[in-house]
């Protein structure tokens, strides 16, 4: 009885390091899971949860209305010189995170398929102001923004759009506090088309 008894606990001493670096590495797979839920808990996650754009286009001095991109791609190209577009964009922000954080300006990104023309604009509402560059949210946070964005005379993208005003495309791309860049296509378009 005496041997058997020490047989077991020989064979249990020899499997009593196995045992131990199982139950270690549970350990520290768990424990590294706990710190992946806890960062994403305090880190913020801003995202969009909904945009749309309204685009007019009117004259400086004539008052001209535009009311179809495809009309304004027939007009010659000096009439166009003081055209003013006008971008509404309305944006509503959701941080999905329950910690505080910050995105630079939304800069609307104006596009044409098939074409290298990129053009990026600063946004002019009051809602951000002249000097600030960052927006902050609270954790959790919802917050919708109506953004305008102007084009004057800009005479790459008057060409473009004279080539191409059925191909063009809008998007808003911000910068996160992290560093992370996203692009959001806009859909969802009013008005001029």
């Amino acid at each position: 009885m005496l041997a058997t008894l020490n047989k077991i606990l020989e064979s249990a001493n020899q499997y009593a390091n196995l045992i131990l670096v199982v139950i270690t590495a549970v350990y520290a797979y768990m424990t590294f899971e706990t710190v992946k839920i806890m960062r994403r808990q305090v880190t913020a996650n801003i995202r969009i949860s909904k945009v749309h754009i309204r685009v007019t286009a009117e004259g400086k001095k004539d008052g001209l209305k535009i009311t179809a991109l495809k009309d304004l791609a027939k007009r010659p190209f000096g009439s166009l010189k003081e055209v003013v577009f006008v971008f509404k964009v309305f944006v509503d922000f959701m941080n999905i995170s329950s910690g505080a954080g910050a995105i630079d300006q939304p800069k609307l990104v104006i596009r044409f398929a098939g074409s290298d023309f990129n053009h990026d604009i600063r946004p002019t509402s009051e809602r951000i102001g002249e000097g600030r560059r960052t927006i902050q949210f609270a954790g959790g946070a919802f917050e919708k923004m109506d953004l305008e964005y102007f084009i004057s005379y800009n005479e790459k993208f008057i060409s473009e759009l004279k080539k191409h005003w059925d191909k063009i495309e809008y998007f808003v791309r911000y910068k996160d506090n992290l560093g992370k860049k996203h692009l959001v296509r806009i859909d969802e378009i009013d008005g001029l088309k």
